[in-house]
């Protein structure tokens, strides 16, 4: 299983890998290109009417490090799904929950990261106070950078007019470690690594950052290119779920 520490090797591929559940109304749902309202139940041979906790069993199987869990409610100003939540972390696997900056009712566990979007934010100094209430409860804290074709989305005018690489150097000065780069124009779409240009900026500039990106993964060599363009995990969804049970890598699978 993923962890902070564990050194990762390429004999295991999917240890760097979290599997992504994207929770809207009580459902995971397929996340295609970052347009919410058109998002619809997961289908697949673990459910075929977009099961949380089936589809995340389904992952664990399939031997992923982790799971990611976006809570589209909570970013968007709804209702968070606290129990459904708390029924993920309880699988016993490392857990990065997106839920913007909604307080969440979680027990304390070093399992548990919590991942804060630039969408759902004005400023980097938000994070402060959040990240002194977090560590309180032994949650980790991820500041995501998101995008929309290389064009950063932020909560205000402000944060969206800077790069993702200014952003990260401004969240790295802060003090923040670990940081992921998310195209939303990728996600869902099967259309290779649009993140790899930034990651490999961001890398180049603070070597020592511990990165993750993701979206429009389709096979191994997809997750092999952004491991090498610097980044420790890979955030994966529809290759893992999208009418494939193994991720493909040339003729084999792994």
């Amino acid at each position: 299983m993923l962890s902070t520490t564990a050194e990762l090797t390429d004999d295991d591929p999917l240890a760097s890998v979290l599997g992504v559940i994207d929770l809207k109304g009580g459902k995971a749902v397929h996340a295609v290109r970052g347009n919410r309202d058109s998002y619809r139940p997961v289908c697949c041979p673990a459910t075929n009417d977009g099961d949380p906790i089936a589809l995340a069993q389904l992952y664990l199987d399939s031997g992923v490090g982790g799971l990611y869990v976006a809570d589209l409610d909570a970013i968007t100003a709804g209702a968070p799904h606290d129990d459904l939540l708390n029924r993920l972390a309880g699988l016993g696997a490392p857990i990065w929950i997106d839920a913007g900056v909604v307080e969440l009712q979680l027990p304390a566990s070093d399992r548990i990261v919590r991942v804060v979007g630039t969408e759902s934010i004005a400023s980097l100094e938000e994070l402060v106070p959040l990240r002194e209430r977090w560590s309180a409860r032994r949650h980790g804290i991820v500041l995501s950078i998101d995008l929309r074709e290389g064009v950063v989305l932020g909560g205000s005018p402000a944060l969206a007019s800077q790069t993702a690489v200014e952003i990260a150097s401004e969240a790295i000065d802060s003090g923040f470690r670990r940081l992921i780069a998310l195209d939303l124009a990728a996600v869902g779409a099967a259309s290779g690594t649009l993140t790899l240009p930034i990651c490999q900026a961001i890398a180049e500039k603070h070597p020592h950052v511990e990165l993750t990106s993701g979206g429009g993964i389709r096979t191994l060599a997809d997750i092999q290119i952004l491991k090498e363009g610097g980044c420790r995990y890979v955030l994966v969804g529809t290759a893992l779920h999208g009418g494939r049970k193994k991720l493909s890598f040339g003729s084999g699978t792994c």
